[in-house]
């Protein structure tokens, strides 16, 4: 148990709970010490009930024998009646015990009334009340009519004389006493007598509750009376007019019954403390009178309260004396610097925890607390070292940094000795900065931007900041610091953000930031003008036509569904075209009398925007105007003859006779009338008699009645070369080129060349009309070329 040193404040209204054994002693209303708690203890005794064994014992293992009264001296002894070991006993201020009036387990004799060295006399009881004068002299009650006086180390008895009954009439039987000044209160059936203690005759009699025993007194400093009759009638009486006030009314209050004994005491600031032989001390707070509890144990009969304002009682069924003792407990700082970074959160005169971050150079730091309450001391210690005593306002000595986490504890001890409270300051010295990371790229994706880069040697984490200013401010979008090497950002469409990343080490600290580059969201592509084109009968083809625009340049990937529809309004039974999912759409049979349409799903290879579809084109069942079966050329003197064959035509016109020299423009160089609506095979014919030099191209465009159209596959003529020259159709081909020309009365090699000039293929002539195969060839432009003739030009579709 340490030592309390003397309390240093004023009394307001108490918090009171006993923080050593968790029972509460005082209601909230209660009074005490500015910020101070109730700490109750056991201040002398062991509880057990035993024999007294010499002087100047601990108080800690005395023992003492239904101890009842109690009385502070004004050297601050406590003074205690041992009435089972039939002594008067002092316990001092450094807890010594030693006996002052009696001899241990020994009963004096009352005929006579014993009287000499207090020390060496058996008293004949050691008194239900005690108390101390003005002069230092102790008076303590022996049998109600007796009042035993310890005064210079000997002891005395007198008996208190009547004043209005002559010499030598004493008053009737007292139940208590109090002593103040040089004036003795004694406590009588419904009265106070005010005794003159040197004539130690009677000067006063205030009459208080007639016919009923007065129990127990106290005196305030100001002189003023406090009583409790036997009934529990609480009374105040002004010590100067001895105008009587009714604090508690009688029969009002059971618990402030007492018929066996009682006692009161006052401390500095008029609080009232009643024993009324309960396991607690009454309470009244002074002004109010609000009623109160402290709690205890056992049996208290006996109450008194030292200059600190500490309150003493006697337990005379647990053979103890308990102390409730006000104690300061604040453990609050009014400052606290510290040499180096800045503390988080901000200081509070309520916060325990703080966090501070110092840079890789800073390998010291110091801190100065500033103590609110000056009963209350601060040690420092740093990493779980020793602690160090710091006063308050001082500043530590340097502390040692370690790189990473580092723990500065203050500990604060006030007086109350189970209230310590330990504030921790989390350090945080940084490692080596990181690298900043290379290759920081932002890339455009759907409603969001992808941010990438390297990992920079040194760090374990990184921090993505974005501003809506390449120049403005920049907050932190990740939180917490991220491990991987990307980070996604959803922003809106068309608005500009800039980013930066920094890398972190694991102790937190950052490199320089990466540059500032700006991310947009990627932007939709967007179809327009979306209508198929091609005629709408079977075996024609479709195609998907319409206007792609994407403002970030994207790859057109869209995607393409084409659908069959019963009726023209598209409402119901709409059918998937299986297959159908390129741009160009061949119509089948299954198509005739249905409708058909194009789906079509922009995507720029990042974002797909929303799907779009054409207007629905009725499929007939008619077929192309003309189908064309043949369409051949050949060289007759130095003329180039034309030779086609139709299996049907419908509604056909003419044939127009078109010719070019590069298969990029063309001119009409003849027309031959068509059969109209045919069902038989024809031949038709046409010869060019004065064609170009050279390589020359031919093509039919079949036109019908409304002027629609249709254009041959291209046939090319070399008329540089002998009458043996070769020529090559279909041009463009697909699969196969006819090769015409050969000599038929031998093999010829052949060799086909890229338009690198690079030999793709090889092989041999047999006949004067032969098919090629060429499907293994990429589209693009090719040559053939047969021994010593010129080479010709085809095209691979």
């Amino acid at each position: 148990m340490r030592t309390e040193s003397a309390l240093q404040a004023y009394r307001l209204p108490r918090l009171l709970c006993n923080l050593l054994t968790g029972v509460i002693l005082f209601s909230t209303s209660h009074t005490a010490f500015a910020q101070l708690a109730a700490y109750r203890s056991v201040f002398a005794g062991t509880g057990v009930s035993g024999y007294y064994a010499g002087d100047n014992n601990d108080a800690a293992t005395a023992q003492f024998s239904q101890p009842k009264a109690a009385a502070f001296d004004a050297s601050g002894n406590l003074l205690i009646t041992d009435i089972g070991n039939n002594v008067i006993r002092k316990i001092s201020p450094d807890r010594k015990v030693s006996v002052i009036a009696g001899i241990p387990r020994t009963v004096g004799s009352m005929t006579p009334w014993p009287s000499g060295v207090a020390t060496n006399v058996a008293i004949p009881t050691a008194g239900a009340h005690i108390t101390v004068a003005g002069n230092g002299a102790i008076y303590f009650m022996s049998n109600g009519f007796m009042v035993g006086t310890i005064f210079n180390g000997n002891i005395s008895y007198f008996t208190p004389e009547h004043m209005n009954a002559g010499a030598g009439y004493s008053l009737s039987r007292h139940n208590c006493m109090k002593a103040r000044g040089n004036f003795l209160y004694m406590g009588h059936q419904g009265t106070i007598s005010v005794i003159d203690l040197t004539t130690r005759k009677q000067v006063r009699t205030i009459s208080v509750t007639p016919g009923i025993e007065t129990m127990s007194l106290a005196l305030d400093a100001n002189g003023n009376i406090f009583c409790l009759n036997a009934y529990g009638q609480l009374s105040r009486i002004d010590g100067t007019t001895f105008a009587q006030t009714t604090i508690k009314a009688q029969n009002s209050d059971s618990e402030l019954w007492t018929t066996t004994g009682a006692d009161m005491a006052i401390d500095g600031q008029g609080n009232l403390y009643l024993a009324t032989d309960f396991s607690y001390i009454i309470t009244y707070t002074a002004g109010t009178y609000v009623k109160g509890k402290i709690q205890g144990d056992g049996k208290y009969a006996g109450v008194a309260i030292d200059a600190n304002g500490t309150v003493y009682m006697p337990d005379r069924s647990l053979n103890k004396i308990t102390r409730v003792q006000y104690l300061d407990e604040n453990t609050r700082l009014s400052g606290l610097g510290i040499s180096a970074g800045t503390l988080f959160p901000s200081f509070s005169i309520y916060s325990t925890n703080y966090t501070v971050s110092v840079p890789n150079n800073v390998d010291k730091i110091n801190i100065t607390p500033t103590i609110e309450a000056s009963t209350t001391t601060a040690q420092v210690r740093v990493n779980g070292g020793a602690y160090t005593a710091l006063a308050s306002g001082a500043t530590s000595a340097d502390m040692n940094l370690n790189v990473g986490s580092n723990t500065i504890n203050i500990l604060l001890q006030p007086q109350h000795p189970t209230n310590t409270r330990t504030m921790t300051i989390t350090v945080t010295r940084l490692g080596v900065p990181p690298s900043t990371p290379d290759n920081f790229v932002v890339t455009p994706a759907t409603n969001s931007v992808r941010l990438s880069w390297d990992a920079a040697p040194g760090a374990t984490r990184y921090n993505v900041y974005r501003s809506t200013s390449p120049t403005g401010f920049f907050s932190l979008l990740t939180g917490t610091p991220i491990t991987t090497l990307t980070y996604s950002n959803t922003i809106a469409v068309g608005t500009p953000f800039y980013y930066y990343v920094v890398a972190l080490e694991s102790t937190g600290a950052e490199s320089p930031r990466t540059a500032v580059t700006e991310g947009r969201a990627n932007t939709p592509p967007v179809v327009t003008g979306l209508a198929t084109s091609g005629n709408a009968w079977e075996g024609a083809t479709l195609s998907a036509d319409y206007t792609y625009t994407d403002v970030d340049g994207g790859t057109n990937s869209s995607t393409y569904l084409w659908y069959r529809y019963p009726q023209a309004t598209g409402t119901t039974g709409r059918i998937i075209i299986p297959g159908a999912t390129a741009r160009t759409y061949t119509l089948a049979a299954a198509d005739v009398g249905k409708y058909v349409s194009v789906r079509i799903v922009p995507n720029d290879g990042i974002t797909t925007s929303t799907a779009i579809e054409s207007a629905r084109v009725l499929v007939s069942a008619g077929t192309l105007p003309v189908k064309l079966v043949s369409f051949q050329s050949k060289v007759v003197n130095k003329a180039v003859q034309l030779d086609w064959k139709t299996a049907t035509e419908i509604n056909s016109h003419y044939f127009a006779i078109e010719r070019s020299n590069d298969t990029r423009s063309w001119e009409t160089i003849g027309r031959v009338n068509a059969a109209g609506d045919s069902y038989t095979p024809l031949s038709y014919s046409f010869t060019d008699r004065t064609p170009l030099n050279g390589h020359s191209f031919y093509r039919l465009k079949t036109v019908d009645r409304d002027a629609t159209f249709e254009t041959s596959a291209t046939l090319q003529v070399d008329l540089s070369a002998s009458v043996s020259a070769i020529s090559v159709y279909p041009i463009p081909a697909i699969n196969t080129i006819t090769v015409k020309g050969g000599d038929r009365t031998r093999e010829q090699a052949f060799s086909i060349t890229d338009a690198e000039g690079k030999i793709v293929r090889r092989g041999l002539l047999t006949q004067s009309v032969q098919d090629i195969d060429i499907q293994e060839l990429k589209k693009g432009i090719y040559f053939l070329k047969i021994e010593q003739q010129n080479a010709v030009r085809f095209i691979k579709q």
